[in-house]
């Protein structure tokens, strides 16, 4: 009876699982990123509709901020991607809150593939009208994508160029081209063999073109695809030119192969370009900081102490110790956690409170005499 009760019920089980596989879900829904949307924006510059894919902060309705932002190359592909490594980059402190605007081609049946060899690429090696729209492309994004965007939207001027692969070919054409259109640039795997190695040659200028504006330049590669040496060549070039307004970092993808690229090399990238200032404060301005900080309902307190030239903020509370980086004498961040910590002044510059910033909520404290 044992068996047979068991045969029962394993025939029972497997019926039910077979009719729920073969089952259609009661209702079928779009999968959609939340805090995002989509427009259109038709170029006369390139006789193109353009589709752009928007992601805004979590604080941007709620706000009148005007934020950064980033734009991103290929957004039919990486949009997605990028707006998740956004997601964990901002909850951990690494970047601010920022724009992304994706950009990606619109009309009737795009075909991205074709596309992107038109509008990334400087030069048309075969003479056939298929390459070579990277200067159209970019008077796009100058005359009319970012005065588009700063039209409609809250945005800034500090601005993010990404793109990977032939959209990486474009992003260092632009910043070589129009170095002041952008702040930062992170090139993923750049097809720097486009045209027999012919990125270099506009370069020519550059110094000159980017006297008085300053970017950062992340430029990650991955170990195992095509482009591993020529991109290592190029970083080498960019080397030998010691160009004083650039600072940039080249960075190899253990591991990975030519998309695979993009989640570390782009998760850097951020980082980098995002990165704020760590600095070396003096005794005075450490013991200026250190103190007892309270709410206003003196139910919570926290420490500032000096420790090895190091501002340490210390909850008993919690029993938690945190050692914060300076970004200056006032403003103070954990690394890798979203922990800010800024200091009050009066109009004699004496401290006087502090405001603890954290994922979803500040606190403000009162320093005690």
């Amino acid at each position: 009876m044992k068996t047979l009760a068991y045969f029962l019920i394993a025939g029972l089980l497997s019926a039910c699982t077979q009719q729920s596989l073969n089952s259609s879900p009661a209702e079928v829904t779009e999968v959609v990123i939340p805090g995002t949307q989509t427009d259109t924006l038709q170029s006369t510059i390139v006789d193109q509709q353009y589709k752009l894919l928007i992601n805004f902060p979590a604080s941007y309705h709620q706000s009148d901020k005007q934020y950064p932002v980033v734009f991103l190359l290929d957004a039919q592909w990486d949009f997605p991607l990028v707006s998740s490594i956004y997601g964990e980059q901002y909850f951990d402190g690494f970047v601010p809150e920022v724009i992304i605007v994706g950009i990606t081609w619109g009309g009737k049946d795009p075909d991205p593939n074709i596309l992107r060899r038109r509008d990334f690429t400087p030069t048309d090696i075969n003479q056939i009208g298929m390459a070579g729209g990277a200067d159209k492309f970019l008077q796009f994004i100058q005359s009319e994508l970012v005065p588009y965007v700063e039209t409609h939207y809250r945005a800034n001027d500090n601005r993010t160029l990404m793109g990977s692969s032939l959209g990486g070919l474009f992003t260092l054409y632009a910043m070589f081209q129009q170095p002041q259109l952008f702040n930062n640039y992170i090139p993923s795997s750049p097809a720097v063999t486009w045209d027999n190695n012919s990125l270099s040659q506009y370069s020519e200028g550059f110094k000159q073109r980017a006297a008085e504006h300053t970017m950062r330049l992340f430029m990650p590669v991955a170990e195992l695809e095509g482009l591993y040496q020529p991109v290592l060549n190029f970083a080498a070039f960019l080397q030998t030119q010691n160009y004083p307004n650039l600072t940039w970092k080249n960075h190899v993808v253990a591991g990975a192969g030519h998309s695979g690229v993009k989640a570390d090399g782009n998760t850097r990238g951020l980082q980098y370009v995002f990165q704020k200032p760590n600095i070396a404060l003096t005794d005075t301005q450490l013991q200026a900081a250190s103190g007892t900080y309270q709410d206003s309902q003196h139910q919570h307190a926290f420490e500032l102490m000096v420790e090895e030239g190091k501002i340490m903020a210390v909850f008993p509370d919690a029993n938690n110790v945190l050692k914060l980086a300076a970004a200056d004498a006032t403003h103070f961040y954990q690394i890798g956690q979203f922990f800010q910590l800024d200091l009050v002044q009066n109009t004699a510059m004496e401290i006087t409170g502090a405001q603890i910033h954290r994922y979803g909520q500040t606190s403000t404290y009162t320093k005690v005499p």
